[in-house]
């Protein structure tokens, strides 16, 4: 997915549908969705911090740390 910073949206590019969950610092989940394969664009209103996107689909769940600016 890209970008690594990002204000209050980002493209994810996904080769099969997936739950994606954003939570922050402290394990609060503040998003989740269910997309379908290809290119998603994701859309969140939180405050500047760093956050963690969990990415789960069948094929295994995949984290990256994403930071909203």
């Amino acid at each position: 997915f890209y970008p690594e910073f990002f204000l209050n949206d980002f493209t994810i590019e996904l080769t099969e549908d997936a739950l994606v969950n954003i939570y922050d610092t402290a394990g609060k989940l503040v998003f989740t969705k269910q997309v379908n394969s290809g290119n998603q664009n994701i859309k969140i209103d939180s405050a500047k911090n760093i956050y963690y996107l969990q990415i789960d689909p069948k094929s295994g769940v995949k984290t990256q740390k994403v930071i909203v600016q």
